[in-house]
């Protein structure tokens, strides 16, 4: 216990009663007439005489700095281009009719497949992003990813 308040104690003594009249910190607080205070910003320059670590020896001085350069000069705002996705095949689609019912809605209830499922839908429907935009009696159009396409009931047809 004695030790620790000992340690703390020279701690506190060095950082606050050192008598070192020179501060480490990089801004400097200025008063300016009017009760104002303005913070000056320190400059500095880099020492690169150190050894390089890979090399083993002391870099050569060719390097020479144009001028102090601040933390929020050198950042650059980059624009990345984010990948565009690329499109994803249309789902499997079969229409196999309308089912009309007045009570509730104009359209009918449509029967469709979406990838093996059936599915009964109206008009303004969404069912695995693929969005229900027109019903008609052997018709229906379907916007999947911006692009929107027809497809028609697949009627027997017999011949006479």
């Amino acid at each position: 216990m004695v030790t620790v308040l000992g340690i703390w104690g020279y701690v506190v003594y060095a950082k606050f009663y050192n008598g070192n009249s020179e501060s480490n910190d990089t801004n400097e607080i200025v008063n300016v007439s009017g009760g104002r205070t303005i913070m000056k910003k320190d400059s500095f320059s880099l020492r690169l005489d150190y050894r390089d670590p890979f090399l083993g020896k002391i870099s050569n001085n060719n390097f020479k700095p144009k001028q102090s350069i601040s933390a929020h000069s050198t950042q650059e705002k980059r624009k990345i281009k984010s990948p565009t996705p690329e499109p994803q095949p249309w789902p499997t689609i079969r229409y196999y009719g309308l089912v009309k019912n007045a009570s509730k809605n104009k359209g009918g209830t449509a029967l469709i497949s979406l990838n093996g499922k059936t599915h009964q839908v109206i008009q303004g429907d969404e069912i695995e992003h693929v969005e229900i935009k027109n019903i008609l009696g052997d018709s229906i159009q379907v916007k999947y990813q911006k692009e929107i396409r027809t497809f028609y009931s697949r009627k027997k047809i017999q011949l006479q």
